[in-house]
Order: C-alpha cells, then structure tokens, then sequence
C-alpha cells in the first residue's frame, strides 16, 4: 500500500474585495510569470517514488482564499484521504489546514458518514 501525502499549497487573501481588485489592478506581470513551471510539489511523487501517493489539490480562488470555501472543498476531499495520511500545508494552506483540523476529526468513520450524506 502507497503511503499517502497531501499538500495544501499556499495562497492570498485581502480584508476588503476592494482591497483585493486593487491588488490585481496594481500587479505587474511578466512573460516568465506565464509560462508554465515545474514546481516541487509538482515533481516531489516522482522523487519519492512508487511507495508514495502524492495528492495536491488546489485551494478555491487561490487568489483571495477564504476559509469558508475551502472547508466545503475540503469536505469534499477528506473522503479519500487515508488514516496515515502525510499533510502538509504551505503558507495560507497550512493556517486553513490547522483550522480545520483543531474543528474536525479525520478518521475513516468520518469518511464513510460523509459517503452516506
């Protein structure tokens, strides 16, 4: 059995959305910003190997996160999420993961009520 990993990569959030449309009219961009990068958390389930299942969902609206949203998408998620499950947050997606899990148990009872819903 593959050991499991889950990333729950990082994000923005502003107080205001007035805030928010300020920032991306305020953002520059360059051409190197949009072309495609590989990233370590893109690369890392072939590092690891065939013993690792390396999931990495992405956080709703990564540009202005709220925790609200990513609850609901997490839910979601925590059904296929193994018991020994590796978790690892980064930035913003570490303050949601903590959060949620001071809020919830993760446990396979959990996952089959959620299945039953």
């Amino acid at each position: 059995m593959k050991k499991q990993i889950v990333i729950i990569h990082g994000a923005s959030s502003f107080k205001t959305y007035e805030d928010y449309l300020t920032s991306l009219k305020n953002e520059e961009i360059s051409l190197g910003a949009l072309k495609s990068h590989k990233r370590w958390r893109d690369t890392l389930s072939l590092e690891l190997g065939d013993g690792y299942e390396v999931l990495t969902p992405r956080i709703p609206n990564s540009t202005d996160a709220r925790y609200k949203e990513w609850k609901i998408w997490f839910d979601k998620i925590t059904e296929f999420i193994d018991d020994e499950v590796i978790l690892i947050g980064h930035f913003m997606g570490g303050i949601f993961l903590a959060k949620y899990l001071s809020e919830n148990i993760l446990s396979s009872y959990r996952r089959s009520s959620i299945s039953k819903r």
